[in-house]
């Protein structure tokens, strides 16, 4: 039998102008967020996140046609997170955690790895088009870069600084991996944001898992 489905995230795929209109400020970004999971009818276990206190005066989403996906696209790069479905159908802003899984050579049927590590990211740049020079924290190479999210716009360099800095520590505290492809017995445990192991002719490869 063969199966194609689809998860709750599905329900994000709408039209949320009339979501964005509706919302009553003062309002932070936790509230946004919940709020949002009200509207497309999906209930969440995230209660709190990084940037999640940060207060709005105003909507700044200035654009229309904007879907319930772009909004939690914002929100959870905002807060450095993961967005991703439970597997009891609840919505959750995650990050990367260890795992117990370890796959063993006896359960894989090929494996590559990469020839070279993905560096630890030491600088991020926060600004409002790809033209933008924005906000720089850090002062290493490896950079990453955030564009045109209005939950992390603002006024002056200190106030996008304030709530850039959380997400460049998080960023930061990502050690480097080896990326790795690798067909192997199934594991269902295994789900976007984890860190699984893979064992190679006896050395260990801790690597993130991304979808």
């Amino acid at each position: 039998i063969a199966i194609n489905a689809e998860d709750k995230m599905a329900r994000f795929d709408v039209i949320a102008d009339e979501f964005l209109d509706g919302l009553t400020y003062p309002i932070t970004l936790g509230e946004i967020y919940s709020q949002l999971c009200d509207f497309v009818g999906v209930s969440t276990v995230t209660t709190s996140f990084i940037n999640s206190t940060r207060s709005f005066e105003a909507s700044p989403v200035l654009t229309q046609n904007i879907t319930a996906r772009d909004i939690l696209s914002w929100i959870a790069e905002a807060a450095c997170s993961i967005a991703r479905m439970t597997r009891d159908g609840r919505v959750e802003l995650a990050w990367f955690n260890d795992t117990s899984v370890s796959i063993p050579m006896d359960q894989y049927f090929s494996i590559e790895v990469a020839e070279y590590d993905v560096p630890s990211i030491d600088k991020l740049q926060v600004s409002g088009s790809e033209t933008d020079i924005g906000v720089i924290i850090g002062t290493g190479t490896n950079g990453y870069q955030i564009v045109d999210n209005p939950y992390l716009a603002g006024l002056t360099d200190e106030e996008i600084r304030t709530y850039g800095e959380p997400i460049y520590n998080r960023l930061a505290a990502f050690e480097a991996f080896s990326p790795i492809l690798a067909h192997a017995v199934c594991d269902w445990s295994i789900q976007a944001g984890d860190m699984i192991t893979i064992v190679l002719d006896g050395v260990s490869y801790k690597f993130p898992i991304y979808c």
